[in-house]
């Protein structure tokens, strides 16, 4: 039972995640192309290299998220944290750049790769950095409550059984005692 607990967590918690991800990246999605088609028509590759690091800071100021922006060529151009440590997201790049959206999970970290669309053509890809530190904290005290649960109802279990089977034997013996008793010619008194 505890298994399937956990397991209905660690779903619920990356089902949650997905969806958090997803908004958010089709909300700065949004603003990325409303500043690309408003302002002047540039290419794809000249307005992330003017605009992307601008953006990356205003959508990462307003998300409480690290931002990354990519030109279409994946090349970077803008980083909300630009002193932070940068990992390799050289595998899921890939696959944003062929239009897909693509997520790694590094120890308590979530990075999330999507392509960005400024009308109908790449402009670049979005990385977001999310932490998953506290849904890894809950899961792990979840475990740990399941782990000392099953324990205690074990133990108990065990201590219940061996009460019981402790009186059955008990009356067991008695009897084994009493036949001993009457095959050696002494009866119990009456």
């Amino acid at each position: 039972l505890s298994l399937l607990v956990l397991s209905g967590i660690r779903s619920n918690q990356q089902q949650q995640t997905e969806q958090l991800l997803l908004r958010q990246s089709e909300l700065m999605q949004t603003r990325i192309r409303q500043t690309y088609l408003t302002r002047e028509r540039l290419d794809p590759t000249l307005f992330m290299q003017r605009r992307a690091a601008e953006l990356a800071v205003e959508l990462g100021a307003s998300s409480n998220m690290r931002v990354i922006l990519y030109d279409r060529s994946g090349e970077l151009r803008g980083d909300s944290l630009p002193l932070a440590r940068r990992r390799d997201v050289s595998a899921a790049m890939r696959y944003a750049l062929q239009g897909q959206t693509a997520y790694i999970t590094e120890d308590s970290n979530v990075l999330y790769l999507t392509p960005i669309y400024g009308g109908d053509q790449l402009l670049g890809v979005l990385q977001l950095h999310l932490s998953i530190a506290e849904q890894q904290e809950f899961y792990q005290n979840m475990l740990m409550l399941c782990l000392w649960t099953g324990a205690a109802v074990l133990g108990s279990s065990f201590l219940i059984g061996w009460l019981y089977i402790h009186r059955q034997t008990r009356d067991i013996h008695t009897l084994m005692t009493e036949a001993r008793a009457i095959a050696r010619g002494r009866y119990p008194d009456e």
